[in-house]
């Protein structure tokens, strides 16, 4: 505002025009005059992505595919629970890093979302839906710490106390484990984390994420360790459970003494979500509690997550369906 020759407080006015009353019509911010609104109008879009598709389904989810001014799409999930609504948004368009129990890693990448393109997901679901959103996750298409710039300012607008104002137990990052950035987002900004491990050895995890090749698991695990939590706060560790891949009882005891601190680090056991040409099958009802009752005799919580969302390809590892369908992807790195 200061640079266009308008007074800072204008920012603030603009900034609750937005984010709390979801107007996006300078023309109707009231309390802001017509010379000023005027002038806004020449220097600044506020124009939010349009709405490509919207898939619901049966148990509440709602997936929003996301057009950005470019021409590429994103997904976005919408995710009730019995008392709160979790908002799941990307960061990237496709992923590089190719994990094997992954839809969006087939995609390839073909950009980074810019900061601006991350909370208009937030300003499109809850415009679209007319409800509050509780808690954001950073678990959709792509991985958060590689585009790790604008998931900070996207952070820092989503934090603001005349906004949005999340606070960071409500707000988690998720990562397949790029250390040299788990320790610059140590450094940064306040966040609940959590690392997508999904086996209990290098061997296994070598396979299914290609990452792990270059940061082994006791390298990201030694990285959560001084990662800052607040007193009574556990890291989650992601374990996406693959029949005959992963989930056996030696794999669970094996996995527990990896990890090796119950008190830090807490288990989310996610039932594998099918999608065309995986390879893989889920894991048996009775398989993941015999799983989830191992981790817990060794003193984890632990506990299954449950997917919803299936069907429409809105479950963990299912986005980038109809964003794949929907776009041209030739330009992918």
């Amino acid at each position: 505002m200061k640079g266009h020759g308008l007074t800072p407080f204008r920012a603030d006015q603009l900034y609750r025009w937005l984010f709390n009353r979801l107007v996006f019509d300078i023309d109707q911010m009231s309390d802001i005059s017509r010379s000023d609104r005027a002038a806004l109008k020449e220097i600044i879009d506020i124009s939010l992505p349009d709405i490509a598709d919207i898939k619901g389904s049966k148990d509440g989810t709602t997936k929003l595919l996301l057009k950005f001014s470019d021409g590429a799409m994103a997904e976005c999930v919408l995710i009730p629970m019995r008392d709160y609504l979790t908002l799941c948004v990307s960061s990237q368009i496709g992923c590089k890093f190719n994990c094997k129990f992954c839809l969006t890693g087939k995609m390839g990448f073909v950009r980074n979302l810019e900061a601006h393109e991350i909370t208009a997901q937030y300003l499109v679901a809850k415009k679209h839906l007319a409800r509050s959103i509780s808690n954001i996750v950073f678990m959709g298409m792509g991985e958060p710490l590689d585009n790790f710039g604008a998931v900070v300012d996207s952070i820092e607008v989503l934090y603001d106390n005349v906004g949005a104002a999340f606070s960071p137990n409500r707000l988690t990052v998720s990562t397949v484990g790029l250390v040299p950035k788990i320790n610059r987002l140590a450094q940064s900004i306040p966040v609940s984390m959590a690392f997508s491990l999904s086996a209990p050895n290098d061997e296994i995890r070598d396979e299914l994420m290609p990452i792990n090749k270059k940061y082994p698991i006791h390298k990201v695990l030694s990285a959560l360790r001084a990662f800052p939590v607040k007193r009574g706060d556990q890291i989650t560790l992601e374990y996406v459970m693959l029949k005959r891949v992963n989930d056996g009882i030696a794999h669970a005891q094996e996995l527990a003494e990896k990890i090796g601190d119950p008190v830090r680090f807490k288990v989310n056991l996610i039932p594998f979500n099918f999608f065309p040409n995986s390879g893989f099958e889920p894991t048996g009802e009775n398989d993941m509690l015999k799983f989830q009752s191992t981790l817990r005799s060794y003193g984890y919580l632990c506990y299954i997550r449950q997917s919803k969302g299936q069907k429409i390809f809105a479950a963990c590892g299912q986005l980038g369906y109809f964003a794949m369908k929907r776009q041209p992807i030739d330009n992918r790195k």
